[in-house]
């Protein structure tokens, strides 16, 4: 079973990187997306964010705190 500090780390990692991609995602598509209804522009997000996130961005942003932690902290980190 994961601690809690664990817990709240790898949610807290989570949501630094799915916010700024749902943003740009959203800013990019808007003038394409502007007028469909909003559970078509939901799946067009969904579909994009999950493989990226999954595949990309989240094992690229464990893997760089794990290096920072390895560098500052020396396996100890702080959380």
């Amino acid at each position: 079973m994961k601690s809690h500090r664990l817990r709240f780390r790898e949610t807290i990692i989570s949501w630094l990187v799915v916010y700024p991609l749902i943003t740009l995602l959203l800013w990019l598509l808007n003038p394409v997306i502007t007028a469909w209804p909003l559970p078509a522009k939901t799946f067009l997000l969904t579909v994009l964010v999950v493989p990226i996130m999954s595949f990309w961005a989240l094992p690229m942003a464990f893997r760089g705190c794990e290096r920072i932690e390895e560098k500052y902290f020396r396996g100890n980190a702080p959380c």
